[in-house]
């Protein structure tokens, strides 16, 4: 089994846990970060295929850390011209920030492709919409057994256990809010987000004196992405996407502002800069200048 090594780690610990009690074996592809590249992407993928010759691959479609929206479909076309049997995308992220033209999941060419509906499409936490090509629909079984079990995929996702239902039904009013929202300017949520990342991210990038995180600005440009960190600011504490007692505490408990912020080892720190359709001109400002500040303060001990 093919994962990429900025997959969520929830989810690389799933496939760990059901994989190697069967036999199964992981291996990592490397998303080169920062500097990012839709050739070094790919690059690495088939380096990586080359080696392993997986039979299964689970890819991302927009990867949590470092933020980047990948090429999904080329990355798939070059997993089946190397005879992986099946390729699964965790599609978190995508419904609601992508553009449409992006998520047209059957031109993907999975044989899956799920996304949960709570980080961008206004619905509750839990919500997940799965595709699946026929064969792998009807040759699948739920991960959780439980009522229906070997009545086929689509019966026991109906009835896992003792789920909430709730969550679901607010699934269609969640999707036509996110079709018809509108900004003063008329554009849709996903129009406004991709254009206020770009002018949070130049602003940001201006004040704090840092170049762009990603190389090639498609893979980071549609409401989310990485900006780099002032060189000054000490992130040792700051593992990307966990909690810690750094800077991401600092900015939380000194100024009211919860960022994802991290260091990539010798190549720096780089905040994930997420833009919503509550997001202000003034938040962005607060978190300029809260960076500034801890930048500009001489670290512990020194004189």
């Amino acid at each position: 089994m093919l994962l990429l090594d900025c997959c969520y780690k929830a989810v690389a610990y799933s496939v760990r846990d059901i994989c190697e009690p069967a036999g199964g074996q992981l291996s990592f592809a490397s998303v080169p970060f920062p500097g990012t590249t839709e050739d070094g992407i790919l690059s690495s993928l088939d380096e990586a295929l080359r080696k392993s010759k997986p039979r299964f691959a689970l890819l991302d479609h927009v990867t949590s850390q470092p933020a980047i929206v990948l090429p999904i479909r080329a990355m798939v076309s070059l997993c089946r011209q190397h005879g992986v049997e099946e390729v699964a995308i965790d599609g978190a992220h995508s419904v609601g920030l992508l553009p449409p033209a992006l998520v047209d999941v059957p031109g993907v060419g999975a044989d899956f492709y799920y996304s949960n509906l709570h980080k961008w499409a206004f619905a509750p936490s839990t919500v997940t919409a799965l595709f699946a090509t026929p064969w792998a629909m009807g040759s699948t079984a739920h991960v959780v057994p439980s009522w229906h079990a070997g009545g086929g995929l689509v019966r026991e996702s109906r009835w896992p256990g003792t789920r909430d239902f709730a969550p679901f039904l607010s699934v269609p009013t969640a999707l036509t809010y996110l079709d018809t929202w509108r900004s003063v300017d008329g554009l849709g949520a996903q129009q406004y987000n991709a254009h206020g990342w770009q002018d949070a991210a130049a602003l940001l990038s201006e004040a704090w004196g840092v170049g762009p995180a990603v190389a090639d600005p498609s893979l980071a440009c549609s409401g989310m992405g990485m900006v780099r960190l002032p060189p000054s600011l000490d992130l040792s504490a700051d593992a990307p996407g966990q909690p810690s007692a750094g800077v991401r505490a600092r900015l939380r408990q000194r100024y009211g502002i919860e960022a994802a912020v991290g260091g990539f080892g010798d190549e720096g720190g780089f905040l994930r800069l997420s833009h919503s359709v509550y997001t202000t001109d003034a938040d962005i400002s607060r978190l300029r200048d809260a960076i500034a500040e801890l930048a500009a303060m001489r670290p512990a001990g020194h004189k």
